[in-house]
């Protein structure tokens, strides 16, 4: 069965709020950094790449794809809002240094 151009677009819809919720719903039930980038951020790369094409193949009507945005971005800008990831300096380092030849107990 051959789709139609409006077929395409509904199916291109779908999938950009079903990729979108997987992004959004993925990290809920685990809630440790390292959970969040390895299912989130795949997640909302694969949700962008799914606007871009759409936006390339069907035009103005793929502007209504950015309605998934909300709930693909939201785990990525989160990260970003939190300093992730954190910034690693020269006095962090030597402080980490500190702390390990110290002993962690007295910070």
């Amino acid at each position: 069965m051959i789709m139609t151009e409006n077929q395409r677009y509904w199916t291109a819809l779908l999938a950009s709020l079903v990729v979108a919720l997987l992004a959004s719903s993925a990290p809920e039930s685990r809630m440790p950094i390292d959970f969040i980038i390895s299912r989130s951020i795949p997640f909302a790369l694969a949700w962008a790449l799914l606007f871009g094409f759409s936006v390339g193949r069907h035009g103005n009507r793929g502007l209504w794809l950015p309605a998934g945005a909300p709930m693909a971005l939201h785990w990525p800008i989160w990260l970003l809002a939190n300093h992730f990831p954190p910034p690693t300096t020269q006095a962090t380092a030597y402080s980490l240094k500190l702390m390990y030849f110290f002993g962690a107990a007295y910070y």
